[in-house]
């Protein structure tokens, strides 16, 4: 929360008033505040300022904290005039600084709040120690609230140097009780702790009775990916009371139900977690329903943004697409530099499309046939027409739809190419770390509030990002771009077998349109998937569970070109070595287009 400054240079005068100001401040005597400082001289620039920031505190905390418009407006207006004073004025100002951090902080603007705190955080052994470990810890949590997860234990070392900390201290089991160690000791040993279990190292987390570990044990379970004690840690009854949301920002049920629900969705129970983030969400709600007369320390207390992004996530493992397209609107309108996201957003969309447009009974594309042998006739079904957009709606306005999916997906390519560039991989890293001060080093967190990428998973992203961005552009059409994209697909480094194959099918598929069909039988040899894995395509929708089912979607797709090219003989023989089931329905359609088409029965 947002700290007065009691300066303890002052002459003996001054010192007494600013004395009494501090108990009374203590007492929740604010009036009597007011009323003393109000009796303190004129000084210099300096001087005035601290008071008059005194007194700003002062009434903010008269509002019960709620008045933080005032108190912000302050301090941006009388910090800018002292940029490029002094060392000593810069200095005087610290405690300034980290108020205006600590409202950005609670705004969820992180960044914001980084940017005040660069200015002084690099000096915070000159500063008074209680203050200077206030930003120190304020500085650690915005690291790793905005997922620089390594540049928090670069800083974390340059704490123990400058505040004379000894981290160590803080890891080791003898080190547990809760009543041996201050507030703000206690909150580094929190901070250090959880910034080693983000950065996947083990640590043994002390059991102390209190839900703060607890939960933190749970976190440290997850990441060693002991999901099953992880839960169990979660569903202890705990011995301590929780800090209470109206002094802390904080809620129990909301982050122990988010959490059982990331365990659940970690382990594919995915009805199971949606119903913990449902019961999260209206946590949540319950908290913050009264928004208009939250204090400060309570308007950032909402994890609204993340819960409804893991309840999309389940949604969408659920088939229920408009559901899971509502849910991650939401956090999109923070979260809008996150790829990965965009790509979500448009996956629900082009589910929603199949799940309304393509659910047809493939089989009554043949009404009727009317006669035997060679004087039988086939009666066909009019093809249905496909409806893209709902109620003419314009693609720019937010409808699941395969409009929307386009623009969400160009986005989400317009992010990774940019990203590509900044990428650093561990290798160039290692490198580079002992050269680096704490602020260069660099985080791959391309995909806030999910945890930094490596490597494997931003190829897989860009991957993902490119197949569905070339399947949209065939159903709306755009072939020509629907190449590009697959071509491009198949260019990248690292393409797993399914992507391999799904690029080659929608190149197959775009050139077949664009009735280039000598350059599509390039794309549909059997050889594609002659090594492939078959545990890459293991998904519901595609059926495709094995690599015998793989190559009889390309054989089948080979056979349909034969067909476009008028070999029905050839195309007629291939037919019959067809026997896995995942194409049978569609090799019998095929075998009566041959018969219409050549007369032979």
């Amino acid at each position: 929360m947002a700290e007065a400054e009691w300066d303890k240079n002052s002459n003996e005068l001054e010192l007494d008033l600013l004395t009494n100001v501090q108990k009374e401040f203590n007492k929740k005597n604010y009036e009597a505040c007011l009323k003393i400082l109000d009796q303190q001289g004129s000084g210099n620039q300096i001087s005035e300022f601290k008071n008059h920031h005194n007194k700003a505190i002062v009434k903010f905390y008269m509002s019960n904290c709620k008045d933080y418009k005032n108190l912000l407006e302050f301090l941006v207006e009388h910090v800018a005039k002292f940029k490029g004073s002094s060392n000593e004025a810069k200095y005087s100002i610290s405690t300034a600084c980290y108020n205006m951090a600590v409202i950005y902080y609670q705004l969820r603007k992180p960044y914001a709040a980084l940017e005040i705190l660069n200015t002084i955080v690099n000096k915070i052994e000159d500063l008074d120690e209680s203050i200077g470990c206030r930003i120190g810890l304020l500085m650690l949590s915005l690291l790793l609230q905005v997922n620089q997860v390594k540049k928090a234990v670069s800083f974390l070392k340059v704490l123990e140097k400058q505040l004379k900390i000894c981290i160590e201290n803080f890891t080791v089991e003898e080190y547990s009780s809760v009543d041996d160690v201050n507030g703000t000791d206690r909150m580094f040993r929190l901070m250090s702790l959880l910034t080693s279990i983000v950065n996947q190292n083990f640590v043994n987390v002390p059991e102390d009775g209190s839900a703060e570990f607890a939960v933190l044990k749970a976190h440290s379970y997850y990441v060693g990916k002991d999901f099953q004690m992880a839960a169990k840690q979660l569903s202890k009854k705990f011995t301590a009371s929780w800090c209470p949301t109206i002094n802390h920002g904080e809620n129990e049920d909301t982050v122990i139900s988010n959490n059982m629900g990331v365990i659940h969705l970690r382990v594919r129970h995915y009805a199971i977690a949606a119903r913990f983030f449902q019961n999260a969400i209206q946590f949540d709600l319950k908290m913050s329903e009264n928004w208009k007369n939250l204090s400060l320390h309570n308007m950032g207390a909402s994890k609204m943004p993340e819960i409804m992004y893991n309840l999309g996530i389940s949604m969408l493992h659920l088939q229920r697409p408009k559901d899971a397209f509502d849910c991650f609107l939401i956090p999109l309108k923070i979260y809008y530099k996150n790829p990965r996201l965009w790509l979500r957003v448009a996956e629900s969309c082009i589910m929603f499309y199949e799940k309304n447009n393509t659910e047809i009974d493939k089989n009554r594309i043949v009404s009727s046939v009317i006669g035997t042998g060679i004087h039988r006739k086939y009666v066909l079904e009019p093809s249905p027409k496909i409806k893209f957009s709902e109620d003419g709606q314009s693609s720019a306005i937010p409808n699941p739809n395969l409009e929307f999916a386009a623009l969400c997906l160009r986005n989400a390519v317009s992010l990774v190419e940019s990203y590509k560039h900044k990428f650093i991989t561990s290798e160039n890293l290692d490198g580079m770390e002992s050269d680096r001060v704490w602020n260069e080093v660099n985080d791959n967190n391309f995909c806030s509030p999910s945890i930094p990428v490596n490597k494997e998973a931003f190829d897989n992203l860009r991957a993902a990002i490119y197949a569905a961005s070339s399947y949209v552009s065939i159903k709306l059409g755009d072939f020509v771009i629907a190449l590009e994209y697959a071509k491009t697909l198949l260019e990248l480094e690292n393409l797993s077998d399914a992507y391999t194959m799904l690029g080659n099918l929608y190149c197959a598929e775009s050139l077949v349109m664009l009735n280039r069909l000598v350059e599509a039988r390039v794309h549909l040899e059997p050889k594609i998937v002659k090594n492939s894995n078959y545990f890459d395509f293991e998904t519901r929708l595609w059926q495709l569970n094995s690599l015998e089912a793989a190559q009889a979607v390309i054989k089948y797709n080979l056979v349909v070109i034969l067909v476009l090219q008028g070999e029905f003989d050839v195309a007629k023989a291939f037919l019959t070595t067809f026997t896995h089931p995942v194409v049978m329905n569609k090799v019998k359609l095929l075998k009566m287009y041959i018969e219409v088409a050549t007369g032979k029965f």
